[in-house]
């Protein structure tokens, strides 16, 4: 009765002025509510947030909760604000429930649900208040206080697996202390602050239990805030950090102190290992403002420890000891070979990383073959990656097993049994690189830039889309157990189509690999692997979209990647998961990561950047990872595509997570998905820098450490003497950007990628502007001293043509000072390639689809004088030996000449008198179907 009238009441008290709403914000004193249509709610204090909305906040499920009955997102809200409050409500079929809001007075604030399902018997009720940011709770010191003994815990800073339960849990009353404030919350029935490995920037607080057909139901909360601070012994503590999992080798902790008044003027603090050792810091003046202490151990022992925080007066004695933090202590060492497999290469090599903590520390690697040394062992100082090159031509062809021990002090650290896989060359083979975690194809580094698409029309995208910038297709085309000699001939057509535009097939047998095992699927499975395991297109085998999703066991797609394995060595195979909590389960299904986070608009964009984390952590860095980006929206789950700008973000939040491969979902042509032409524009721009950026993303040297803050995350790598920086924005507004480069020492200008623009950068610090869910691409000398290599080529003092060396190129992937020719075939294409160079950084890509039928290009005119003779050079080579292209000087008493090429750089001279003076355009095509390089294009007078 009395729910009932509670009920009622809070339906008038909705009403009352000033009526319907579609957002609103209620303050007091310090604190404000904003609620939005579509989003929830949000608690800000002192203008900071501490819990964001949660797009998901209520679930009705069945109790094995193995079935989602109702979400919240899916309903229609209504919402109408009073003088001082807010009630929403939601209505939809077999629930109907309500919040209403009340901020004040004071730094109060109250949330009131009512409830009711009427619709389901075995049923319960998940309901996630909101999501407390993690910068003010992480880290923090909580007081449970409806205990019969007030219980301290420390909130851990990061998902932390080794504590299980967590430990602010089953509780309905509790005080808070961050360094940001005190949160104090009392609610009618106990909460728990879940927490879980993708904590995608904060937590989940609330409670899941039963929930009975019919019954109505009230759960209030109030939260206050104030500036209350943990007080012991005139210490005033603010925070705490540390590492749930330790991965360099250092349990280092992190307080935030300052001193009470009359506190003590000096501290020290304490770390202590369980069982392990103990380190004392020394001694630290305290002052009324907080200071900031960083403690570190060495652990160099793998496994699970303990770790005990506390702080000691001058004299020794325990003013303050904090719970202890479980942290797990990770490997000390990764190795592995550097290619799945290996066809004409001379030599391969065992890659060893050492954390941190082993820097200058002597470690031996010893590599076996049948007990008997296949090379000395190697010693060399740990701290970074090292790479012990072993004889090929010393294994026989087929697969040969390394036996390989990393020791230290005479202990072992790491030992593990290699195969090493040798194969004859293939034209077409694609390897995997375990140093740069991306591909080589043709001998070059390749990263994927493409998109899922349906099959019909793939073979005319592909026409469409070459041009544009990207280099991968992936269509779907069911199973071949149902298709026809037309489907057949559709799928030959695209894959020929691809070849000829120089782009590459993520080839879907989905359909097929994904059937029950049985005679009739492998005979399916054999004849299509063998029908294009040697076609030029062919990068690799797709076999399942989100089997984590699906129920498709792992086993199941195991015996399937085996199958396809033992068929064609020669090729990744790829999965895409829904989940990334479940890659562990799939990783030997595939030899290539695949992910796709979808967030918008029901989450941040840093689902991208969680997620690649959580990819690579579980393939403990090893694997290729591709992201597939949202590039749809305004159906099922996803109320709206990305906007541009979302898009940009994501993919950029990609590439500074790892990412070694880009594939959107989707590209139906011309606005079927993404209905936005901006939108799918914006997808074609990053195609192109993600061409000019993938030197610097699938460089072999170890990766750069780029430090930002707040809402920046950024990423460098070392290409060629240069640190090449990338950063994003994750929040909707401009701002600052500084950004630090360790070891980087370099003083004067860094290049603003696709800006046509400069920046100042001092001792590797880059300071600059970003716009909201802006990126910025960076690129400097890593070095005060400048570059590390001096070029045997140089451009002629007196060299006549623009951009020679094609070096500039205000618009991504465009070389700058030329008229472009369009032939026959629209789907020739050029671009400015970073991966090759005879001269500089950058040589020029043709590709030329048919026979004749390619572009031609004219540099920017040249004037010549009549009666001198002049020399034209240009460097060239082929994808293949035998390439012709076409070049003339107008003007010359010898004007034109066809060349062959080879597959290596070679210099190609015409040489002539002029006949008259004037200006003249330089004219040269590839006139062969296929690809061919063009570097340090000069006309000099002789």
């Amino acid at each position: 009765m009395a729910i009932c009238l509670l009920w009622t009441m809070l339906m008038m008290v909705g009403s009352l002025p000033f009526g319907p709403v579609q957002q609103a914000e209620l303050k007091s004193a310090e604190t404000a509510l904003v609620w939005e249509q579509g989003e929830g709610f949000q608690i800000r204090y002192k203008g900071r947030p501490v819990f964001v909305p949660y797009y998901n906040q209520l679930t009705i499920h069945n109790r094995e909760w193995t079935k989602a009955l109702y979400r919240a997102p899916n309903n229609f809200t209504k919402a109408e604000k009073g003088r001082s409050s807010l009630t929403v409500r939601y209505e939809g079929s077999g629930m109907n429930w309500q919040q209403r809001f009340t901020v004040g007075p004071g730094n109060r604030v109250r949330i009131e649900y009512l409830y009711r399902q009427n619709e389901w018997d075995n049923a319960g009720l998940e309901l996630g208040v909101a999501r407390p940011v993690e910068s003010f709770w992480a880290g923090s010191l909580a007081d449970i206080l409806d205990r019969p003994k007030a219980e301290r815990v420390l909130i851990p800073p990061h998902y932390n697996p080794l504590i299980g339960s967590h430990p602010l849990q089953n509780t309905g009353h509790f005080r808070l202390r961050s360094r940001f404030g005190t949160l104090t919350w009392k609610s009618s029935e106990p909460v728990m602050l879940w927490d879980y490995p993708d904590r995608n920037g904060a937590f989940v607080i609330g409670f899941d239990k039963p929930v009975a057909r019919g019954a109505t139901k009230s759960f209030i909360v109030d939260i206050i805030f104030s500036e209350d601070k943990v007080k012991e012994n005139g210490l005033i503590i603010d925070r705490v950090e540390y590492p749930s999992r330790v991965e360099d080798g250092y349990v280092r902790v992190q307080a935030h102190l300052m001193q009470a008044k009359n506190g003590p003027g000096q501290v020290k603090a304490r770390l202590r290992l369980k069982d392990g050792p103990v380190v004392e810091s020394a001694l630290l003046a305290l002052k009324p403002t907080p200071s900031v202490w960083d403690i570190a151990i060495p652990v160099l022992q793998e496994g699970k420890c303990r770790a005990v925080f506390s702080l000691l007066s001058a004299g020794g004695k325990e003013l303050l000891r904090l719970p202890e933090m479980p942290m797990q202590v990770g490997p000390l060492a990764a190795m592995g070979p550097d290619r799945d497999y290996y066809t004409s290469e001379r030599q391969g090599s065992i890659t060893v990383n050492t954390v941190p903590a082993l820097k200058n520390k002597e470690v031996v690697l010893a590599i076996e073959r049948g007990g008997q040394a296949l090379t000395p062992p190697a010693s060399f100082k740990g701290g970074s990656r090292y790479s012990v090159r072993f004889p090929l031509d010393a294994l026989p062809m087929d697969e040969s097993q390394l036996d390989c021990r990393l020791m230290f002090k005479g202990r072992e650290l790491l030992s593990a049994r290699y195969t090493i896989r040798k194969h004859p060359p293939r034209p077409n083979e694609a390897k995997i690189d375990y140093n740069r975690r991306g591909l080589i194809v043709n001998g070059l580094p390749y990263f994927p830039f493409g998109f899922y698409s349906d099959r019909d029309p793939a073979a005319s995208l592909a026409g469409e889309e070459a041009p544009q910038g990207f280099t991968l297709l992936s269509p779907y085309q069911g199973s071949a157990k149902g298709r026809s000699e037309s489907d057949w001939e559709s799928i030959r057509a695209y894959m020929d189509r691809a070849a000829a535009l120089g782009m590459k097939v993520n080839y879907h047998l989905m359909g097929t690999a994904t059937l029950p095992p049985s005679e009739e699927k492998w005979a399916l499975l054999k004849a299509e692997v063998e029908m294009f395991r040697d076609h030029p297109a062919l990068l690799s085998w797709y076999i399942s979209d989100e089997p984590d999703g699906q129920g498709i066991a792992p086993a199941l797609l195991e015996e399937s990647y085996r199958f396809i394995k033992n068929l064609d060595p020669y090729h990744p195979i790829t999965i895409v998961l829904m989940s990334p909590s479940r890659v562990k389960d799939y990783l030997k299904c595939m030899d290539i990561l695949m992910v796709d986070p979808y967030p918008i608009p029901n989450a941040p964009v840093t689902r991208v950047s969680e997620w690649a984390d959580t990819m690579n952590r579980a393939a403990n860095y090893r694997m290729p990872l591709w992201i597939v980006p949202q590039a749809f929206g305004g159906g099922e789950w996803w109320a709206r595509e990305p906007s541009a700008r979302e898009e940009r973000v994501m993919t950029y939040l990609a590439l500074i997570h790892g990412a070694t491969g880009i594939q959107y979902f989707v590209r139906r042509a011309p606005v079927g998905n993404p209905i936005s032409p901006s939108l799918w524009s914006e997808c074609r721009r990053l195609a192109l820098e993600g061409a000019e950026l993938a030197s610097a993303l699938l460089s072999e040297e170890p990766r750069l450490k780029a430090a930002s803050s707040g809402a920046i995350h950024a990423a460098a790598r070392y290409d060629r003497g240069y640190a090449v920086v990338l950063a994003a924005n994750t929040e909707n507004r401009p701002g600052p950007l500084k950004i630090k480069v360790q070891d980087a020492t370099h003083t004067g200008q860094a290049e603003v990628l696709f800006e046509n623009r400069t920046v100042a950068v001092k001792n590797g610090v880059v300071e600059d502007i970003i716009d909201a869910f802006g990126t910025r691409a960076y690129r400097f000398p890593m070095l005060a001293s400048g570059l590390p290599w001096k070029e045997s080529l140089k451009v002629a003092s007196k060299n006549l043509t623009a951009n020679s060396s094609f070096e500039q190129s205000a618009n991504a992937g465009t070389p700058d000072g030329c008229y472009v020719y369009v032939g026959t075939d629209k789907g020739a294409s050029l671009f400015v390639d970073p991966r090759m160079a005879a001269h500089g950084l950058h040589s020029l890509r043709i590709t030329c689809p048919a026979e004749g039928q390619g572009l031609s290009l004219s540099p920017f005119p040249i004037q010549l004088e009549a009666g001198k003779r002049y020399r034209l050079s240009i460097r060239a080579r082929g994808e293949s030996d035998g390439l012709r292209f076409h070049i003339t000087l107008p003007g010359l008493d010898r004007e034109d000449q066809d060349y062959t090429l080879t597959t290596e750089w070679k210099e190609y001279v015409l040489s002539g008198t002029a006949k008259t003076g004037g200006r003249v355009n330089i004219n040269y095509k590839l006139i062969s179907a296929g690809t061919a390089w063009f570097d340090l294009l000069q006309v000099v007078s002789e």
